[in-house]
């Protein structure tokens, strides 16, 4: 279950009081920026590669995601 909310601070003790009466796991994590997951790095470089044909950098990001491997091998199974 995910929930999502504005301002954790505001929520925080509440959230944490809520959870742990009905003994329920929970972890109230912080934003993160997806700017460097590997996910968004593929699709950009596949945006990158059409657009700009092929250039050896673009090349290079998408290798280096580490996603472009498993997707290849998935197409083969």
């Amino acid at each position: 279950m995910l929930v999502l909310l504005g301002d954790v601070e505001s929520y925080h003790l509440r959230i944490e009081q809520i959870f742990e009466r009905y003994d329920i796991p929970f972890y109230l994590g912080k934003a993160e920026s997806m700017s460097a997951h590997p996910l968004i790095n593929l699709i950009e470089s596949l945006e990158r590669i059409k657009r700009y044909h092929f250039r050896s950098e673009d090349v290079m990001n998408l290798l280096k995601s580490g996603l472009y491997g498993r997707m290849a091998q998935a197409d083969l199974d």
